[in-house]
């Protein structure tokens, strides 16, 4: 019925367009892209290979998504048709959600305007506390005209022996002329779960994030940073109670040398922290994790989601959310150089390292130390809207920070490398 449904209502905004009486006016919009990966080093599941094994693996994928927008007054809809990632040479799984990634309305509400149905939403948090797709209601309400009030409600699972529902404020001001700007968010996610192992799980988590922004000609600068606080019980014969404990911070400064008056040249310094668990056997969880994280910023380390700059991801068991802020500490320089009007080459160094070593149900690594990544790209604008980009991605591992204190065997401490040719066409 659902794919029956989705049909239909693509039909009618069709009809819409095609038909005067309606008077809806219509757009299209969106990408294809196309990618082809070598990986060397690491496990297609995302660990490091195995000491005495070389691991190699490789793929192309492609993606096409189309937006199709209609507006008639003050009155806007949109269905996004998403098909892809699909792997060359492999089965495709047209699933319902392929069909609609994003399907909403948005409409005036007096000086307010209303959002409501499965849209893409992000947040001014730097990735911290970012909020993925989802099924909301979203309100934004102009409180002068330079802040903003965005109210969010959003379910957060379908799962039918589950409730889960999510609750956003946040508070985005930016003053017209003004060096600096920011925003204040607070975030209450709500989830019962009964399962069938006969556990039943209440949590409660909450977050207050922030960020303070400045620009001043070619130097931006940024401060962010959440804290999440709230509690959890698990029941199963008795209830053990949990409470949350847990921050992160993202600092970054740049300078534009172009916008200076000096060559076309762009530097960016970004440190990391998130909180982790020194004790993984008490009753308070101390590593940082947000509501769906996109913190990414690097090729193979930090690379996940729509912002992903490659097709690995790397991922570390001490650390929960592996596209996320929790249980790190990380620096790096990244850099872009614009050659030509067509051409741009960008570059990344960054160093790792666990703020705590302790994992789950107490065991510890050999050291905190994660290893070094770098990375370099050529992107290629061939003409308006359509870029070819070269990259290639090598991650250092300290074998003693992959390594717990139980091990027999240390793990690999082999260079992982990514390479990557991606077309990508923006329309």
């Amino acid at each position: 019925m659902k794919k029956i449904g989705l049909f239909l209502f693509a039909v009618l905004m069709v009809a819409a367009w095609v038909a005067p009486s309606f008077a809806a006016e219509a757009s299209f919009s969106g990408h294809y892209r196309v990618r082809a990966f070598a990986v060397d080093g690491m496990k297609s599941s995302g660990a490091l290979e195995d000491p005495t094994y070389d691991e190699r693996w490789s793929f192309v994928d492609h993606r096409l998504r189309l937006n199709i927008d209609l507006k008639q007054g003050d009155v806007m809809g949109r269905m996004q048709i998403n098909s892809g990632n699909y792997v060359w040479g492999e089965s495709q799984d047209l699933s319902d959600d392929e069909w609609h990634r994003e399907m909403f309305i948005k409409f005036p509400f007096g000086p307010a305007t209303v959002k409501v149905g499965r849209a893409w939403a992000g947040h001014p948090f730097k990735g911290i506390m970012f909020m993925d797709v989802k099924d909301a209601l979203v309100v934004k309400y102009p409180l002068s005209p330079d802040a903003k009030l965005v109210a969010v409600l959003v379910d957060l699972d379908d799962t039918s022996d589950k409730s889960a529902v999510g609750y956003r404020l946040i508070l985005n001001y930016r003053p017209a002329g003004s060096m600096l700007g920011g925003a204040v968010g607070w975030y209450y996610n709500v989830v019962n779960n009964s399962q069938t192992s006969g556990t039943y799980i209440e949590d409660r988590p909450m977050w207050l994030a922030g960020t303070l922004d400045y620009t001043n000609g070619p130097v931006k600068a940024s401060l962010t940073g959440a804290y999440k606080f709230g509690d959890k019980d698990v029941t199963t014969t008795s209830t053990t109670s949990y409470d949350y404990g847990a921050y992160a911070i993202d600092a970054r400064a740049s300078y534009d040398f172009g916008a200076a008056g000096g060559p076309p040249l762009s530097l960016e310094a970004i440190i990391g922290y998130g909180t982790g668990d020194d004790d993984a056997n008490d009753n308070d969880l101390e590593e940082f994790t947000a509501p769906a994280p996109s913190y990414t910023n690097t090729a193979i380390f930090l690379d996940w989601g729509d912002a992903a700059e490659g097709g690995a991801q790397l991922r570390h068991s001490a650390r929960t959310q592996a596209n996320g802020l929790g249980n790190l500490t990380w620096a790096a320089l990244r850099g872009t150089y614009k050659a030509t009007d067509r051409v741009a080459v960008k570059g990344l160094v960054a160093t790792y390292y666990l703020t705590e070593e302790t994992v789950n149900g107490g065991t510890s690594y050999k050291d905190d130390h994660l290893g070094e990544e770098i990375n370099l790209a050529l992107v290629y604008n061939i003409t308006q809207g359509l870029d070819l980009t070269l990259s290639g991605g090598w991650f250092f591992p300290d074998e003693d920070g992959w390594t717990t204190t139980t091990a027999t065997t240390k793990a690999s401490d082999d260079t992982v490398s990514e390479y990557m040719a991606k077309i990508f066409w923006s329309f």
